[in-house]
């Protein structure tokens, strides 16, 4: 009898275990699967507004070389889900679509949230970041938008 409920105390601790691990896998996702999730299947992406709130200063290019350096060089960016940690952003980026919608997307050093699926730690480094940093493009005073 005792050996009998130590193996089901034990069978029931690997469920558990076994659970929270394939949980805690769903919650891994791509920069690239959030965003094919954010678009219709006749959608895609042709103007690009960013917001740079550390330098207060504004950015807008319908540029497919801009649009693409920030949408599709990134799909692989591995992110998890992460909605209780708070965001620390530096930019808002906008996606506008060729259907007139408009999508935003909070980025910080560390993580990023999309307005319409939550927020994401960043696994590795942090792409979409660093591109916004170092890219060769011509700012506005934020006011002049």
């Amino acid at each position: 009898m005792k050996k009998s409920r130590v193996i089901g105390i034990t069978l029931i601790i690997l469920l558990i275990a076994m659970v929270y691990i394939f949980y805690d896998k769903m919650q891994f996702t791509t920069y690239g699967e959030v965003i094919s999730d954010m678009l219709r299947e006749d959608e895609s992406i042709t103007e690009i507004s960013i917001i740079d709130y550390k330098t207060d200063r504004y950015f807008n290019s319908d540029n497919s070389e801009i649009v693409e350096k920030i949408t599709i060089e990134l799909l692989n960016m591995e992110m998890k889900r992460d909605n209780n940690s708070p965001l620390r952003y530096d930019y808002v980026i906008f996606l506008h679509t060729n259907k007139g919608n408009k999508y935003d997307i909070a980025v910080g050093e560390t993580s990023v949230e999309f307005g319409y699926d939550g927020r994401f730690k960043i696994i590795n480094e942090n792409t979409l970041y660093e591109n916004i940093e170092k890219a060769d493009i011509e700012w506005e005073p934020a006011r002049s938008q």
